[in-house]
């Protein structure tokens, strides 16, 4: 799995603990466990970066959020995966509830990235596009 692209580490990484309850449940051999054990380790490292993402919009106005969206939309790359992610954090926002939406959208998006959007966002600077390339190189 080491040598797997970061993207499919992420993405395998969701896949798998989809699983990880039902595999808790029943009895594992102690090669099983160890196995059990690294996909966690690596399902951990991932959401760690993914609450950087988060916590990287903590200070960015509801209208800039929404204004980023909109410009996401009408791109034609895989960046246009991103969008819904942050219309869902302004519209937690302004209702006062739970960025769960926005959080689910971006372990989503991430999961879905290929080598082509790793390269695409390689270069950018903006902390939230950071912590993406960051969770999807872990």
């Amino acid at each position: 799995m080491d040598e797997s692209p970061a993207y499919a580490k992420g993405k395998l990484a969701r896949e798998l603990r989809e699983v990880l309850v039902s595999l808790e449940k029943a009895e594992l051999s102690p090669a099983n466990l160890g196995l059990l054990e690294g996909v966690r380790a690596l399902s951990d490292r991932v959401d760690k970066h993914l609450d950087k993402v988060f916590a990287s919009l903590d200070n960015v106005p509801v209208r800039e959020l929404v204004a980023t969206s909109q410009a996401l939309e009408r791109r034609k790359d895989s960046s246009r995966d991103f969008a819904g992610i942050f219309r869902n954090v302004a519209d937690a926002r302004d209702g006062g509830w739970s960025t769960s939406l926005a959080r689910f959208h971006l372990g989503d998006a991430v999961s879905r990235a290929n080598e082509g959007f790793v390269e695409q966002i390689s270069e950018a600077e903006a902390p939230f596009w950071a912590h993406v390339r960051d969770a999807l190189r872990a």
